[in-house]
């Protein structure tokens, strides 16, 4: 069966929270990782499940891949940093 899509109002439904609290923690990055469908946030069910189940834990901000968290995103400042010097 395929995985439920959610929009910001089902997430928030789901987690009993209000549709602006859903929100921060996506800006936040505590919620899992969305994907864009037609430029809409779209979260797994799946995803939103499996961490709701395991207490919400806190995500690491600043990574790339939520399935690795330990790559870090390239923002490119380490590079305009060494040439300026």
């Amino acid at each position: 069966m395929p995985t439920k899509l959610l929009d910001v109002h089902q997430v928030a439904e789901l987690l009993n929270i209000s549709k602006r609290t859903a929100e921060y923690w996506q800006a936040s990055g505590r919620l899992p990782g969305f994907v864009r469908v037609y430029g809409h946030r779209r979260w797994r069910s799946d995803a939103i499940e499996a961490w709701f189940a395991a207490g919400c834990p806190e995500l690491r901000l600043g990574c790339a891949d939520q399935r690795n968290p330990d790559k870090p995103i390239s923002t490119g400042e380490n590079n305009q940093r060494e040439s300026e010097t």
